[in-house]
């Protein structure tokens, strides 16, 4: 099946024009499913129908009312799982990837399919780029692109947040991994960066953690591989 993504959008086109931009230059993008769970504004909508051409199906859901970011978080992921995928791909439009952001996730998807010690794959790496090519688990979560598989959201869909009072990425972390010994896999040099420094849960520059995490966009292919243990989110090990 060809990967489906789902992506948030909300009024802040600034931000979508590039994020638009960065997926156009992934590879394999071409043979994707698209989903873009829009809340109410037509710029919005008009912006995403012209700009994401590039996937070979490319869909537009427009909620008939404001749903808030935890709220359009899940229902893009539910309309990602109505397609019969087993693995969604869920970005925000203030995410921008790199050029083997489905390489990787396709991997991933299927080298940890069957682990049910492994929550999402992720793709935020808040830490300066190390190999490229190596990923390992971490007990904690990163939005703002990251993917799961069915059996996994079906566990945590049913006590999702519906309002942004609760932080429904620290939800997926203290409610749902934390009790189940979980972790997420994610990589050792960053494949997405958070350009929306304003938006429901971030307010300021985002200046500190871009020098940090020194995003590169043109990663090339890779033989992806797993570094031995369980690490914290500051790069502990913990076993």
């Amino acid at each position: 099946m060809n990967p489906v993504i789902v992506m948030t959008a909300n009024d802040r086109p600034w931000y979508a024009i590039r994020v638009l931009e960065s997926w156009r230059r992934v590879r394999g993008i071409e043979t994707a499913r698209m989903i873009f769970q829009c809340e109410p504004h037509q710029d919005m909508v008009d912006l995403i129908a012209g700009g994401a051409r590039y996937a070979a199906q490319a869909r537009i859901n427009v909620n008939s009312r404001q749903l808030g970011c935890s709220g359009n978080t899940r229902q893009a992921l539910l309309s990602g799982f109505e397609t019969g995928a087993d693995f969604v791909i869920a970005g925000e439009d203030d995410g921008i990837v790199t050029a083997d952001l489905l390489e990787y996730m396709t991997w991933a998807a299927e080298r940890y399919r069957d682990d049910k010690d492994v929550m999402a794959v992720c793709t935020f790496q808040d830490h300066p780029p190390q190999d490229t090519a190596e990923v390992r688990r971490v007990e904690w979560f990163f939005p703002p692109v990251w993917g799961t598989w069915a059996d996994r959201f079906s566990e945590v869909e049913a006590g999702w947040p519906r309002v942004d009072s609760i932080d429904w990425a620290r939800y997926l972390h203290a409610d749902c991994m934390k009790p189940r010994g979980q972790v997420v896999i994610q990589p050792m040099a960053t494949r997405s960066q958070q350009i929306g420094e304003w938006g429901t849960y971030q307010r300021g520059s985002l200046q500190e953690a871009w020098d940090k995490q020194q995003f590169t966009a043109g990663v090339g292919p890779q033989v992806y591989r797993e570094i031995p243990g369980v690490w914290t989110s500051g790069g502990d090990r913990l076993r």
